[in-house]
């Protein structure tokens, strides 16, 4: 029987931190415990220990990558566009966009 490969550290990571996205926003962060992460992502509490220290490192990445993407927009528009109408324009599209597709991190940054 072929042994299983480990997979990187990183993919361990994103799971957890995407079943922690979906739960943040449908409990909230308050509400949702590491149990409940654990759970959802299919892992043991111990086991969420050793890739994150603790639930706030969790909202962490989860706002650092959201905010990538904003700035991703934003860079976008800035190099797509020439006048400084055509750049506000298009960064504004750009927030709207972000608002859209991360709400709950929108609100969070607001916040």
């Amino acid at each position: 029987m072929a042994r299983r490969k480990k997979e990187p550290r990183s993919v361990h990571r994103e799971k957890i931190a995407s079943a922690a996205s979906v739960l943040f926003m449908d409990k909230g962060i308050v509400a949702t415990s590491m149990d409940d992460i654990a759970k959802a992502a299919g892992y043991s509490k111990a086991t969420l220990y050793v890739y994150f220290e603790n639930k706030e490192e969790i909202v962490g990445i989860l706002v650092l990558d959201s905010m990538k993407k904003l700035y991703h927009y934003i860079v976008s528009a800035l190099e797509q566009q020439e006048t400084t109408k055509e750049q506000y324009n298009f960064i504004c599209r750009g927030l709207v966009q972000y608002q859209e597709e991360f709400p709950f991190y929108f609100k969070m940054v607001l916040d």
